[in-house]
């Protein structure tokens, strides 16, 4: 259930996007405008890694804006496998983004998140 739970939430987040903004899609054009605004102040390498780590997750971030848009339009099987899809796959990007630009990353509601979780640590 849980695959076509994740093809299900793909699929509606797309067509749920694609119906009121037939003209958008996260390609390399994003990606190069990003790391042209952030070329100004950085070196240029630095600039296209930032500039992929924070479009690389587009699909995810379409899935949580789609989310908070229409909830309804998911199902809770969806919602998790949405869900977990960002919990897995965003805070890297965003830790890694704002490394190289040059922001610490903090604990600030001291759960541990900077701290690797051990083998004998149980998950959530």
């Amino acid at each position: 259930m849980h695959n076509n739970s994740e093809q299900s939430f793909r699929t509606k987040t797309r067509e749920f996007f694609t119906a009121r903004f037939p003209n958008a899609d996260c390609d390399r054009r994003q990606v190069d405008r990003i790391a042209e605004a952030l070329s100004r102040d950085m070196k240029s390498d630095s600039a296209n890694d930032i500039a992929f780590h924070m479009t690389d997750w587009s699909d995810d971030a379409a899935f949580l804006v789609a989310l908070h848009l229409a909830p309804d339009l998911f199902t809770n099987d969806e919602i998790e496998q949405g869900i977990t899809a960002c919990l897995v796959h965003i805070p890297n990007h965003i830790a890694a983004a704002a490394k190289l630009a040059g922001w610490p990353m903090k604990d600030i509601f001291n759960v541990g998140a900077t701290i690797a979780p051990s083998d004998d640590q149980p998950s959530a």
